[in-house]
């Protein structure tokens, strides 16, 4: 029984190798850790935004759909002490994109009080923060396209459910992306490196839970890669983890659980780990 359970974890490590390019060329992916100058010019420098009424919209132009409510974009929002955008008590739609936030505090915190379905944040750089890069507690919403990096928490949710993380890039903070006890959602095609903690973190302490959909991510150089711990239905699928200083991808629960083509290469001490 030794030499065939041995067997088959070496061929398991073959085949995930067998996909990955050269050691030498996936240990040097790099992302420049400063805006260019020339986007950074590009964009309307302005003070920290705090919407707490549907009221304080008043201003901003049209188009973020729902009959044309809002649009917050292509604002530089640097040096600040406090939250760059913080949203609160809405109930228009409205976008958040092609913002660069630079800050103490947080980059974007969307709260409980903003109506379900009416929020996106997409493009957006949020970096240098000691807090949350990207925040929200209680919300349904759409986050596409945004680089976070060198904060405590890249981007966190509490108690969401039905939203989407779909093509951002995470890297350098303590922690990558980190949902606690949130409803159905899913994780798509994110890239999350040189984290010092996790690159992905999926964790629930409540039955409330129903399906973690995760696919397509890339999760490298951090910790732990993937780690994922549901009350509900979890799928992991056509992940990619490799070169993370423990374990690639660990997934767990109490649903039903899908383990599929996932790719984990590289790592510490394990790639794959129940």
């Amino acid at each position: 029984m030794f030499i065939v359970l041995l067997l088959v974890a070496l061929t398991y490590t073959n085949e995930s190798e067998a996909n990955l390019p050269a050691t030498s060329e996936i240990f040097t992916t790099a992302i420049p850790y400063e805006t260019p100058s020339n986007i950074l010019n590009s964009l309307t420098p302005h003070t920290p935004i705090n919407i707490t009424s549907d009221a304080d919209f008043i201003g901003f132009p049209g188009n973020g759909t729902r009959d044309d409510p809002y649009r917050i974009e292509n604002f530089n929002i640097s040096h600040s002490e406090v939250t760059g955008i913080r949203i609160l008590n809405t109930t228009k739609y409205f976008v958040i994109q092609n913002c660069y936030l630079d800050s103490l505090g947080a980059g974007i915190t969307i709260a409980s009080s903003v109506t379900w379905g009416t929020c996106k944040v997409l493009n957006n750089v949020c970096c240098n923060m000691q807090g949350y890069g990207i925040s929200g507690q209680n919300i349904n919403a759409t986050f596409s396209g945004n680089t976070i990096y060198n904060t405590t928490y890249g981007i966190t949710f509490f108690g969401s459910h039905g939203f989407n993380i779909n093509n951002n890039t995470v890297y350098d903070n303590e922690w990558g992306i980190f949902l606690d006890s949130c409803g159905t959602m899913t994780l798509l095609n994110n890239t999350v490196f040189d984290n010092q903690v996790f690159g992905i973190r999926v964790w629930s302490a409540f039955a409330i839970v129903k399906n973690h959909y995760l696919g397509g991510n890339i999760c490298y150089n951090n910790v732990l890669g993937i780690d994922a711990d549901s009350f509900g239905n979890l799928t992991l699928t056509d992940n990619t983890c490799y070169n993370n200083s423990v374990t690639g991808l660990t997934g767990g629960g109490r649903g039903e659980i899908k383990v599929v083509n996932n790719n984990c290469s590289f790592n510490g001490e394990s790639g794959l780990f129940p």
